[in-house]
């Protein structure tokens, strides 16, 4: 089995996303990862999910999901040539400002982003 990535285009409507995870539901597919974003306008989304399956069989869900009135595209991307990340939100409590710094340290040597911080903890 091997990592699928498949990105849509879909028309931003109430259960597009149903339609789409229950389809893949019914082709025994596991669901590893989804991602969905609102387009600019508003009339459209794009989903990307990952699963890990067999090839041939994602080529054949790809062209059953391609058949879907409210699917506008969708393409198995490369994961190989894809670039994925994963977000994670945690809250930390710490009275120790030595322990916070060692915290934002850590993080900033990843890379992440603290979207606040604060040196007295939240009443």
């Amino acid at each position: 089995m091997s990592l699928n990535v498949i990105s849509f285009l879909v028309e931003n409507k109430p259960g597009v996303l149903f339609n789409i995870s229950n389809t893949i539901r019914r082709k025994n597919f596991n669901i590893h990862s989804i991602t969905a974003i609102a387009g600019e306008e508003g009339d459209t989304s794009r989903i990307t999910i990952t699963s890990k399956g067999d090839p041939r069989e994602t080529d054949k869900l790809v062209e059953q999901l391609d058949k879907m009135v409210d699917i506008i595209s969708v393409k198995r991307l490369d994961p190989l040539r894809t670039v994925m990340r994963d977000m994670a939100l945690v809250k930390l409590h710490t009275a120790d400002p030595m322990a916070q710094e060692e915290a934002l340290s850590v993080i900033n040597k990843y890379k992440g982003l603290t979207p606040s911080s604060t040196v007295s903890p939240l009443r």
